[in-house]
């Protein structure tokens, strides 16, 4: 067993506020009305390398006359015999209760190893208003305060004392972690007795008036060499019906308890029949993804048993049409009649929940399901299926590429849906299915930016040969000079020119080059280089030429160097930009 530590104290002196402070988070539901807190609360406590469980209980109070002041100290006591240091809270602004005197007396009897919480004292000056509590005989007297976080360390440091170390091996995998069981349903409807059932023990308040659970508390249970965790929580009305911010909370809490859990009990009434409340408490498990198993409780008072069955059926597929065959059990949890099946039938459900399919087998499933029934055509275009995957699991949830992924209908998403479901026997958990486009996977900026990239750079390209052509024409000519040099002069003139562009490279062709060049290529080049060049490479071209093209091409005159002239114009631009398209 894990080292236990309880907090016990008179009602509205700040337990479940320091519970919640101890633990670093709002585990506890917290307000100003005393006995807010009925059941046993129990949570997991780690300080500095240690561990252990801290138990949230009641207010303790002997004049009370409420009928639940009985079950609630029925609660302490267990506590108190259970746990491995008592922890009294007291009330340090409030002073000190006769009530506080009876409670440490208790306290003592337990055995228990205890210490005195002064709650309330939330600064040095009012540190002297704890030191009447030493009347109470309990050591060592800690003040602190849980609204503010003052002596919380020092307290953290004497329970440090009682707690274990942590064991060396790693956490618990979350495969192999308890499933988390959410009772839900209505007030009144036996949640709470269902777990003091499914236990075997008292566990938690019971009580024949609606309202009695208002947190959700946290209950392991071992059954067969397998753990679960039963989460039972506040019974949910109607939203006109909630008016209480108590009430409101618990609520809340119960709904959150949802988003924690692996599967959902509903609890109904089978007196009263399955209700509009139930559906909307069964929709929002189903909007969590949750497996929702139905307990159809009070069973052993019904009567025509055969014909509650029937209507029952019957409201279900009437009330509960966004449930996909939701399994449904009779029980009695006054008599523990049915609940041999239930656990069983939870083992099933989370088989189901963590299942895992290869992806050849789900493309196989999603084949057949596209030749049983065609994708609808959307438009001109026919809708078209890539191929799918299983994405997660929790519930299991596939992924569909297609072609036109927002044009699939709602209905033929169900249709695959349930053919999913029969290919891999997923009859008890929700499965999703979502679609996705190819493009925005496989190929992200493939087509669109790319496009649209290619003629920025056409663009920018065809100005920038512009500039460069009109001032430099050295930079442009060597990329192109030398590929038109290449198929019509010698490779010696074409190098040679290609590299200087200068005096000295005209001066230095080769003779090779000098006697490939004609007339009429270098009437030729002057043509089209004047056709061709715009103004700023024509101002350019004529002093550069004049001084450079003329004694090249009379000395030199290469074919490299007319029609490198006559083509370098546009076309040079032009060239350049083909392999950015």
């Amino acid at each position: 067993m894990c080292a236990m530590i309880a907090l016990v104290g008179r009602p509205n002196v700040g337990k479940s506020s320091l519970f919640n402070r101890l633990l670093r988070r709002s585990a506890a539901l917290v307000d100003d009305r005393p006995g807010v807190t009925r059941d046993r609360h129990c949570a997991r406590l780690a300080y500095d390398g240690r561990q252990g469980l801290l138990v949230d209980t009641g207010g303790f109070d002997f004049a009370d006359l409420d009928p639940l002041a009985g079950p609630v100290t029925e609660q302490i006591m267990l506590a108190l015999d259970e746990c491995d240091l008592a922890v009294l809270v007291v009330d340090g602004l409030g002073g000190l209760h006769p009530q506080d005197a009876e409670l440490a007396q208790l306290v003592r009897r337990s055995g228990r190893p205890a210490l005195l919480a002064v709650n309330k004292i939330d600064s040095v000056e009012k540190r002297p208003l704890a030191l009447e509590f030493h009347s109470l005989g309990l050591e060592p007297l800690m003040a602190v305060s849980a609204a503010h976080g003052y002596g919380l360390e020092a307290l953290r440091a004497k329970l440090r004392d009682s707690l274990e170390p942590e064991p060396e091996e790693a956490d618990e995998p979350a495969a192999d972690a308890p499933p988390r069981i959410a009772v839900v349903g209505r007030p009144n409807a036996g949640k709470s007795s269902l777990i003091n059932r499914l236990l075997g023990e008292k566990r938690l308040v019971v009580d024949e008036r609606p309202g009695t659970t208002r947190d959700a508390v946290d209950v392991e249970l071992e059954s067969g060499g397998r753990r679960y965790v039963l989460v039972d929580t506040a019974g949910v009305r109607r939203r006109g019906r909630v008016a209480e911010k108590l009430e409101k909370l618990s609520v809340m809490r119960a709904i959150q308890s949802l988003e924690r859990a692996d599967v959902a009990f509903l609890v109904v009434d089978a007196l009263e029949g399955l209700a509009d409340q139930d559906a909307h408490i069964a929709g929002y498990a189903h909007e969590r993804g949750r497996p929702l198993i139905v307990l159809l409780n009070k069973w052993d008072a019904v009567t025509s048993k055969l014909e509650a069955r029937r209507n029952f059926q019957k409201d279900l597929e009437l009330k509960m049409t966004f449930l996909e065959k939701t399994p449904w059990l009779t029980v009695s949890a006054l008599k523990g009649a049915g609940l041999d099946r239930l656990l069983p039938l939870v083992d099933r459900v989370m088989a189901q929940y963590v299942f895992r399919a290869p992806t050849a087998e789900v493309n196989k499933a999603v084949e057949a399901a596209a030749a049983a029934h065609s994708p609808p055509q959307v438009g001109r275009v026919r809708l078209k299926f890539f191929y799918a995957a299983q994405v997660g699991v929790r519930p299991p949830n596939f992924v569909i590429f297609a072609n036109r992924p927002e044009a699939v209908h709602f209905s033929y998403q169900r249709f695959l849906i349930n053919r999913l479901r029969q290919a891999f026997g997923l009859d008890l958990t929700p499965v999703k299915v979502r679609f996705r486009s190819r493009r925005e996977t496989d190929r992200p900026d493939r087509v669109g930016p790319v496009r649209r990239r290619a003629k920025a750079v056409t663009k920018a390209g065809t100005k920038a040969w512009a500039k460069t052509g009109t001032k430099t024409g050295t930079k442009t000519g060597t990329k192109t000079g030398t590929k038109t040099g290449t198929k019509t002069g010698t490779k010696a003139g074409a190098k040679t020119g290609t590299k200087t562009g200068t005096k000295a490279g005209a001066k230095t062709g080769t003779k090779a080059g000098a006697k490939a060049g004609t007339k009429a290529g270098t009437k030729a080049g002057t043509k089209v280089g004047a056709k061709a060049g715009t103004k700023a490479g024509a101002k350019t071209e004529t002093m550069a030429g004049a001084k450079t093209g003329t004694m090249a091409g009379a000395k030199a005159g290469t074919k490299a160097g007319a029609k490198t002239g006559a083509k370098t114009g546009v076309k040079t631009g032009a060239s350049r930009e083909k392999p950015e398209k």
